[in-house]
């Protein structure tokens, strides 16, 4: 019997009229126009490789780079490295905000045109599940667990080989080469993810008392 790992869904749903508004204030207070915004949210911590989708970022043609503006969401031990790093590689496109609570978590996935988790290891990564039901589509690493469920690759997101740098900058090159087909694809997740659901998850586990216990 399958329970598919799953968020509260219609809560990011339930908000994402007042998430847009959020979002757009968001964007403001940051110096964000018309680019597309790539998003990291997590702990800034060496599991996670951070530093990895700035040395990916950097190797964009630059074109892609002008177009386009890295947030990072959240905190931990390598934030002064993240931010040395973006300095080393003069990238001014590279912004930061600082962890924020659950109730300003869908307008950052709003504000997003595409997450990144480039993680050597993450047992699922719920992160992708709840941008991805604010349409925002995912870049992920082989290593995370979702990987396999909910980034179907050129549909709903993209999968390269955790460690990889080249790998994601040719992932990020292909996301930010055509906004309308992110878009899409943002589009895409969103259906996909309403599949993950606690309702989904319920059902299953009574199918399963159901054989257990028959009768």
């Amino acid at each position: 019997f399958t329970g598919l790992h799953a968020v509260d869904n219609a809560r990011f749903i339930d908000a994402e009229k007042t998430a847009s508004l959020q979002a757009e204030e968001l964007k403001k207070n940051l110096g964000i126009d018309r680019e597309i915004v790539i998003i990291f949210v997590g702990k800034f911590v060496e599991v996670k490789r951070p530093l990895d989708l700035l040395i990916a970022y950097a190797e964009l043609p630059p074109h892609l780079i002008r177009g386009s503006k890295i947030v990072f969401v959240g905190d931990g031990p390598l934030n002064h490295s993240i931010h040395r790093q973006a300095e080393r590689l003069g990238l001014d496109g590279v912004l930061f905000l600082p962890f924020q609570n659950q109730s300003m978590l869908p307008a950052v996935y709003s504000m997003g045109d595409v997450l990144v988790l480039p993680s050597q290891s993450e047992t699922w990564g719920l992160v992708v599940n709840e941008a991805m039901n604010l349409g925002c589509p995912a870049i992920v690493t082989d290593r995370v667990g979702c990987a396999h469920d909910l980034v179907v690759p050129g549909q709903t997101g993209w999968v390269f080989s955790a460690g990889n740098p080249g790998a994601l900058r040719q992932c990020l090159e292909e996301a930010l080469a055509d906004r309308e087909r992110l878009r899409q694809i943002g589009e895409n997740a969103r259906r996909h993810v309403s599949q993950f659901s606690y309702d989904g998850i319920t059902a299953s586990l009574q199918q399963a008392l159901q054989h257990a216990c028959p009768g």
